[in-house]
């Protein structure tokens, strides 16, 4: 496995170790089009730009609230 210097992380791919040391130095190449905010990951690009769409794919099976993020489904849930 290929480790990561800065933590105790570990990965199977050199190229996802080098996607991850970006955290550690704070390299975001992956600006929001909308409010600008950047992120070191792709992903957390697309997660956070759910936040300004209107789609909201996580639905609680309780009452039917809708949520743009998983994290907040689950918060909810734990109230509902």
């Amino acid at each position: 496995p290929n480790k990561c210097d800065q933590c105790d992380k570990s990965f199977h791919k050199l190229s996802d170790l080098k996607k991850h040391q970006d955290v550690h130095k704070d390299i975001r190449k992956h600006p929001c089009t909308t409010c600008g905010r950047e992120f070191t990951d792709k992903s957390n690009l697309k997660r956070h730009m759910l936040l300004h769409s209107k789609i909201k794919p996580f639905t609680c099976t309780g009452c039917q609230n809708r949520f743009t993020q998983i994290a907040s489904l689950r918060r909810h849930q734990q109230k509902c």
